[in-house]
């Protein structure tokens, strides 16, 4: 199953058929109110969703579905997590959307289940119309996120910093580039057009610039910072 997928649009059959694996009450009406709503809004035929209250019960009940558009799941379940769900019905069926439905907010469990496969990503205590605008971003192709996962999400990437650049001129950092593929002074001299008593100058200045006195050191450190490839 392609790992990492932020959304897919849902297939479409005569009867949208829905599994909620959720062992709290309120949140499955919850869900099933926001099916309802989506599906008002959109025209489709919502089956009665079938519900899971353990990850046992998913399993069954997944297994003896003929199709599922959509699971909708909890990560807390009384025996077991719900990430184990989600890579096995995606290696089972990689079409299906399964959106997760969870109180946990945290980075790893949110990263967790959209590298597993998750469709999506909703926070418990969001309304039902919530759950159905959520549903319509699945439904159209676009990420299916409750605006306080968005949130996160940006939030995350705009802390992470970008890889410091290069402190070295463009053609010191061409002759970096050769030397961590392997060649020689002078071959590198040739692909460049320039002489290897130039190849050399540059490596003495990139050799002080950051402050290392071997290839090896050299060729690490570029490659660590992405400034050549492995």
């Amino acid at each position: 199953a392609e790992r990492g997928r932020m959304s897919q649009k849902v297939e479409t059959s005569p009867e949208w058929k829905v599994l909620i694996v959720e062992d709290d009450p309120n949140a499955s009406r919850v869900a099933i109110q926001g099916l309802e709503t989506f599906a008002r809004a959109t025209g489709r035929t919502l089956r009665a969703p079938r519900v899971a209250t353990t990850l046992r019960d998913a399993r069954e009940a997944f297994a003896e579905m003929a199709f599922v558009d959509l699971v909708l799941l909890d990560l807390g379940l009384p025996d077991g997590w719900g990430h184990d769900f989600i890579e096995r019905a995606l290696q089972e069926r990689p079409t299906v959307n399964v959106v997760v439905h969870t109180v946990f907010d945290d980075d790893a469990n949110l990263f967790r289940a959209l590298g597993l496969g998750a469709s999506g990503y909703i926070l418990k205590g969001t309304s039902p119309q919530e759950v159905a605008d959520v549903l319509t971003d699945l439904d159209r192709g676009r990420p299916p996120l409750s605006a306080a996962v968005a949130r996160r999400l940006l939030q995350t990437f705009r802390e992470q910093e970008p890889p410091p650049k290069a402190p070295l001129t463009p053609k010191e950092l061409e002759v970096v580039q050769y030397l961590a593929r392997g060649l020689t002074n002078s071959e590198t001299a040739d692909c460049l057009g320039i002489s290897a008593h130039t190849v050399s100058s540059h490596i003495k200045s990139v050799y002080r610039k950051l402050q290392v006195s071997s290839r090896a050191e050299m060729t690490g450190i570029a490659q660590r910072n992405g400034w050549v490839g492995r």
